[in-house]
Formats: C-alpha cells, sequence, structure tokens
C-alpha cells in the first residue's frame, strides 16, 4: 500500500519542515537586518545634518535637484520617497530628508 514505513515517512515529512522553516526564518533575519541597515543610515544622517550641518568631512547636503551630481537628476527628477539609496556605480549612499 505504501511505499515507505510510517517510520520513514514521519521522518521526511518532518525534515521538509525543518527545511523550509529553516530557509523562511533566514530570509526574513535578511531581511530584517537590511531594513534596520537602512534605518539606523538614515537616523544617522538627520541627526548629523541636523546638529552639524558645517561638518561638511564625509556627508554633502544638496537642496536642489540641479546641485546633486550629474548623474543622479534622472533619479532626483522622480521625487523619490523619505529613504536611503545606496548608488554602487557612484559608490555614495543618498539619503532622502525633507
Amino acid at each position: 500500500m505504501y511505499r515507505h514505513s510510517l517510520h520513514k515517512r514521519v521522518a521526511i515529512a518532518f525534515s521538509m519542515c525543518v527545511a523550509v522553516l529553516t530557509t523562511a526564518s533566514g530570509l526574513a533575519f535578511i531581511d530584517a537586518i537590511r531594513l534596520s541597515e537602512d534605518s539606523v543610515q538614515t537616523q544617522q544622517l538627520q541627526v548629523a545634518s541636523d546638529n552639524n550641518p558645517a561638518n561638511t568631512t564625509n556627508l554633502k547636503a544638496y537642496d536642489k535637484v540641479d546641485n546633486l551630481p550629474q548623474t543622479l537628476h534622472p533619479w532626483a527628477q522622480t521625487k523619490p520617497a523619505l529613504h536611503l539609496f545606496p548608488f554602487a556605480t557612484e559608490e555614495l549612499n543618498v539619503a532622502v530628508i525633507y
């Protein structure tokens, strides 16, 4: 009637459940890390821009789209939401803060 014994079927089902749950929790963990990283970076940039806007050693503020680097103009014209945007080709992160 059944190809495998009850013991084997239970072991296979348990193994499949563990594999699915491990994969799902791993993906959720990676997503949580990514979201928290973006949040922390955005918060740090907001604090830096609020407290010391004159310190431009590693932080540049742009108040107009025209002042941005030329390669970012098309992106900025789309009016991006408040968020942190990484640009690998320019090797910079842009935080949109209103």
